[in-house]
Formats: structure tokens, C-alpha cells, sequence
């Protein structure tokens, strides 16, 4: 897989980089700009339009097919660039928001009890692990027999829980 992408400086990787900028990259930097292009020409049009006029309903089945799909095309492309320039406003002001906040680290009060959660937490967490391992307690298929007593089997049932509040 890797044999198939150019490497950095060469004509090859260079080409695969315009092609991939060509293909994804600016078409979809170019929707945003499109939508209030979009929106601008329908303020304009709206503008100049005069106010009285109305579209005749055509006659037939072929050109009512034909003016229902124009008009769900033109209504599904409206509400796309309007999604388009909310969110590209959005994106706007929570960028701006977002870097001009500094990020600060937390504060450690106590340092050392800190440390201890964590490293009593990694102990939980390995002793967690030990429980998926496939032994499962006392429990064997030598140790059950037709003659097992039913104490027994309500040992095996209920696991011993130890200092860490891990079942085993």
C-alpha cells in the first residue's frame, strides 16, 4: 500500500497531492463561500423580481413529475446552504472562542495523595484483569462430581472478595 503513494518532492507525490486538493480538499473548502454566493444571488433576484407573479400549474403527469422534482431540487439546495452559512458562522465564533482561551493544568492540592489514588487504581485495574483469565476460582471439572454437596457449589457460585473490592 505504501508503494503506491509518491514520495514528498518527487513529480509523483506531487501530483497525488494536487489531485487529492483538487478532488477533496477545495471543493469542500468551497462550500461555504458558495452558500452565501447563493443566498446573495436570491436577496438579488427576490429584489428584482416584480411582486405579481405566479407560476401557471402545467397540465399533465410528465410536467407536474417535472415541476415537483425542480422544486423539491431547489428546496433541498436552499436548506442545505442555509445549513452550510449558520454552521460556517457557528464554526466562526466557537473558533474564536475556543482559541482565546489558555490552557492551564490543574492545580494538584496534595501531590502525593494524588499519587496514591492513581497507583491504587492501577492495582484495581490489574487485578480486574486477573478475573478475565479463564480459571475461575476454585472451580475445575475435577471438583464437580455427582456427589458434590450443594454448599459446595454455592462456594464456587459466590467469588471471595478481597482488600480492593475486586471479585476473583
Amino acid at each position: 500500500l505504501s508503494s503506491m503513494w509518491g514520495e514528498a518532492g518527487t513529480w509523483l507525490g506531487w501530483s497525488q497531492m494536487l489531485l487529492i486538493r483538487l478532488t477533496l480538499i477545495w471543493p469542500l473548502k468551497a462550500i461555504a463561500p458558495a452558500a452565501y454566493v447563493y443566498w446573495g444571488l436570491r436577496l438579488f433576484n427576490h429584489l428584482k423580481a416584480s411582486p405579481m407573479r405566479q407560476e401557471q400549474r402545467p397540465k399533465g403527469l410528465v410536467p407536474m413529475m417535472k415541476l415537483t422534482f425542480r422544486h423539491a431540487l431547489r428546496e433541498t439546495l436552499r436548506v442545505w446552504m442555509a445549513s452550510e452559512a449558520i454552521f460556517f458562522i457557528f464554526y466562526r465564533c466557537k473558533r474564536a472562542q475556543l482559541q482565546g482561551q489558555v490552557a492551564n493544568p490543574p492545580l494538584l492540592t496534595r501531590p502525593l495523595e494524588v499519587l496514591g489514588r492513581v497507583l491504587k487504581t492501577i492495582e484495581d485495574i490489574q487485578a480486574g484483569g486477573k478475573l478475565a483469565e479463564p480459571q475461575c476460582g476454585d472451580w475445575t471439572p475435577r471438583t464437580m462430581s455427582p456427589s458434590t454437596s450443594a454448599q459446595d457449589l454455592q462456594a464456587m457460585l459466590h467469588p471471595q472478595v478481597h482488600e480492593s473490592n475486586v471479585e476473583e
